[in-house]
């Protein structure tokens, strides 16, 4: 278990400078981005067992970063209600 969590972390360590990067790319709020990341960071560590090929994990980080991103975003949509629109 330790030798798994060793290698998780050697692999979050290459690639959250780039998750980061790629968050911020995208959005505005920089705080917003740093909760994203740390929300990736829980998921991915929690669920490292699951991972069946360790050679994507790089894309995996990257599937589960732009997942949140986009649940962050379908969250945060403003919605007019009809009877409002004159």
């Amino acid at each position: 278990m330790i030798a798994a969590s060793n290698d998780f972390l050697m692999h979050w360590k290459a690639s959250a400078p780039r998750l980061a990067a790629f968050l911020k790319s995208r959005m505005r709020d920089t705080m917003a981005a740093q909760d994203i990341l740390q929300e990736v960071y829980i998921k991915t560590q929690t669920r490292y067992s699951e991972l069946r090929d360790t050679g994507k994990i790089h894309a995996w980080f990257y599937k589960i970063t732009s997942t949140l991103l986009a649940d962050y975003y379908r969250k945060r949509k403003d919605y007019v209600k009809l009877d409002s629109i004159d």
